[in-house]
């Protein structure tokens, strides 16, 4: 298994006590050949979850571009107190996540499945920070950089 983040862009979120950590990068394009739009949109990931006393790890998490790009735009306008909730569910179901203002915290709520829709599922609930968001949005921001949505929103 490939988990070297260090060697793409990443996304983490984390408590603020570092006891929870969720961390999401994408390494390639599924099929960047594709002759179809959509083929080409999908996106090669490592993801990572750290809670006390143990990890999950699963490469080659799919997610879309463009679905990356509107859960991004949901995140920024959640952190700027425009929405009190936001929520990711890619197309194929390795993973969600529900971002939640409750008075000062957000709370993050999600689940990780491998293998997607039939395979074990691990539910998980931390707290984080407006800041802590704010800097796994600038790690979807950088994601998105170097690997561009195909399709538009």
């Amino acid at each position: 298994m490939n988990t070297n983040f260090a060697n793409y862009p990443t996304a983490e979120l984390s408590s603020p006590d570092g006891t929870h950590c969720l961390k999401l990068a994408t390494y390639s394009f599924a099929y960047p050949d594709a002759k179809d739009s959509y083929d080409r949109d999908w996106h090669r990931n490592l993801f990572s979850l750290s809670l006390p006393a143990f990890t999950a790890s699963i490469d080659d998490i799919m997610i879309e571009g463009t679905e990356m790009m509107a859960f991004l735009k949901g995140l920024q306008s959640f952190l700027a107190k425009k929405q009190k909730e936001v929520f990711f569910a890619p197309t194929e179901p390795y993973l969600e996540l529900n971002f939640e203002r409750k008075r000062k915290i957000i709370l993050v709520t999600g689940a990780v499945q491998y293998p997607a829709g039939c395979g074990a599922r691990l539910e998980f609930e931390f707290e984080t920070s407006m800041d802590k968001g704010e800097w796994f949005a600038a790690g979807l921001e950088k994601i998105l950089q170097q690997f561009p949505p195909v399709n538009k929103l």
